[in-house]
């Protein structure tokens, strides 16, 4: 469909203390999602809870992550990657909320304040190193933090149904669902530089986060499928299938990914309450991954050694390698 455009703006008292940065994000490589509220009681307008991007809880907050490239005219900031990531407490519906703007329902103007807990920071990754922007700390805009513009690239409805399918009515409808990838122009003052550092893989039961898209592309279906509150694992093997399906259908997943993703699920403790992934390494250095009934189970082979996977899934279980933040390499949208 045609372009949907939609502005969170920034709302503060900004006062420039540098020459400012204005950077624009290309495509990102997951999809914002508007949550339609209904209308505001007192004005009438649209009202939105956003997820911003990929989201992963990891037992006590929020993280959602868009990721993909950038360009600019400033010096030093010409071209690279970036991930704009977003944090709050807890999880459930997104605490991130918009309201749309007068006589421009299709676009929005965050609500501030937001929780405490909430921040949103802009990494950008150059030649020249890893530079990060917090643009919301606190629950509130930073200082130098001057300009945020989203712009959809596609947009698509699910849940409750609207009349037209834009910002505007989604907004306006409790129960709706707006998404699709979005660019984005950024514009701040004072970009800090931070040590390049690697994520490492994650310890939780659930899998996460790595380097290769597939990978990314099972995170989203465990977000979405709920790995570790799945009713049974067959239910949990279906939803995934589900997403899989739908997304090489959207064009945002290679046809060629969709087995191995299925198998991933396949092969995975979502659903199976007591299960756990087990590394089983051979006295030559051979390691296979299994699921078994409970952690006493996974036995070491004959003058091997064994120890419980670090993911829900066989795929990555017994891995250890480490993997630099996502630089748009990633899966080309989130699964609806």
């Amino acid at each position: 469909m045609g372009l949907c455009a939609m502005t969170g703006l920034l709302l503060g008292s900004f006062a420039a203390q540098a020459t400012p940065v204005t950077v624009n994000l290309g495509q990102s490589a997951e999809q914002f999602v508007e949550h339609g509220l209904g209308p505001d009681m007192s004005t009438g307008r649209g009202t939105y809870a956003f997820d911003q991007g990929n989201c992963l809880f990891d037992g006590t907050n929020t993280t959602c992550t868009l990721s993909g490239t950038f360009t600019g005219a400033t010096s030093g900031f010409t071209a690279g990657t970036y991930t704009f990531v977003t944090e709050y407490g807890g999880t459930g519906l997104s605490p991130i909320w918009g309201i749309s703007t007068v006589g421009s329902p299709n676009l929005f103007n965050y609500l501030f304040p937001f929780p405490s807990s909430t921040s949103m920071t802009l990494n950008l990754f150059t030649t020249g190193g890893h530079f990060a922007e917090p643009l919301v700390t606190g629950g509130l805009s930073t200082p130098t933090a001057l300009e945020l513009n989203f712009t959809y690239v596609t947009y698509a409805c699910s849940g409750a149904p609207v009349a037209t399918c834009s910002p505007g009515a989604v907004g306006l409808t409790n129960g709706a669902i707006g998404q699709g990838p979005v660019t984005t122009i950024v514009t701040f003052d004072n970009p800090v530089p931070v040590p390049t550092t690697t994520t490492p893989a994650s310890t939780s039961t659930t899998t996460t986060l790595a380097c290769d898209p597939e990978t990314l592309a099972r995170a989203q279906i465990d977000a979405q499928c709920n790995c570790g509150g799945a009713a049974n694992h067959g239910a949990y093997v279906k939803c995934a299938a589900q997403h899989v399906t739908a997304a090489v259908k959207m064009g945002t997943l290679p046809k060629s990914s969709a087995h191995p993703i299925k198998m991933c699920a396949a092969r995975s403790t979502c659903g199976k309450p007591g299960f756990v992934t087990c590394c089983r390494t051979t006295a030559k250095g051979v390691t296979k991954c299994s699921i078994k009934h409970g952690a006493g189970k996974c036995k070491a082979p004959k003058h091997g050694t064994a120890t419980v996977g670090s993911h829900a899934s066989c795929c990555d279980a017994c891995t250890t390698t480490s993997c630099s933040v996502p630089t748009g390499a990633a899966l080309d949208g989130e699964l609806e």
